[in-house]
């Protein structure tokens, strides 16, 4: 039915989806942690910021731990 009520008002719900999905999208670009310069493999380093102090002996020990459980584990 061309003509129908239904069938010309059927596009707003769809512009309301997207609008929402394009209100989504720009809230968690301010929310979401930067991740240029992280190593995505490591699970001690996927969640933290790259600006945190992670240089100590015990740390780099547990991230090397960590990439071999990784590696072991695919």
């Amino acid at each position: 039915m061309p003509g129908s009520l239904h069938a010309q008002t059927a596009w707003w719900p769809i512009a309301v989806y997207v609008a929402l999905l394009s209100l989504i999208t720009r809230v968690t670009t301010f929310y979401t942690p930067e991740t240029v310069g992280c190593d995505l493999t490591l699970l001690t380093d996927a969640g933290s910021d790259s600006d945190s102090d992670s240089d100590s002996d015990s740390d780099s020990e547990k991230e090397e731990a960590d990439r071999l459980a990784l590696v072991n584990h695919t």
